[in-house]
């Protein structure tokens, strides 16, 4: 399938922007994108993207970045394919320090990942979903 890619290398940047947004407790919010300063993991993803990438707030197409950027939160952090990020960032119990952890984890997902080919949504949901790759 031909599609939008992300090398993983970038995906590092936009993950180390979006733990560098919510460097602290009250930059973390549950329940929302933003709430003032404070922004959940999905708020923080997304303007990790745009400043990763150096791009204005219209000139994305989140459905491309959220694809890329939740599927590899999820590997890294072996979150159900299930089970929505922003839901995971809600729940209940959920700290600021698993926040942290998460991110981390996510950056290190995409160095170990760095050589590979450039993450690609569309292929990796034809596997999730066990469909044959088009070319």
């Amino acid at each position: 399938m031909n599609g939008k890619q992300l090398s993983y290398a970038k995906m590092e940047a936009c993950f180390k922007e979006a733990k560098a947004r919510t460097d602290s407790p009250d930059k973390w919010c549950k329940n929302a994108a933003y709430n003032g300063e404070a922004a959940c993991t999905i708020g923080a993803m997304i303007h990790g993207y745009r400043i990763a990438l150096n791009l204005s707030i219209g000139g994305i197409d989140e459905s491309f970045e959220n694809g890329c950027l939740n599927e590899v939160f999820r590997k890294a952090n072996d979150v159900p394919n299930d089970l929505l990020v922003q839901v995971w960032n809600d729940a209940p119990q959920r700290t600021f320090s698993e926040i942290v952890q998460a991110f981390d984890k996510c950056i290190a997902y995409c160095q170990v990942h760095r050589e590979k080919i450039p993450f690609n949504i569309h292929t990796e949901i034809a596997k999730y979903f066990q469909l044959p790759e088009q070319k």
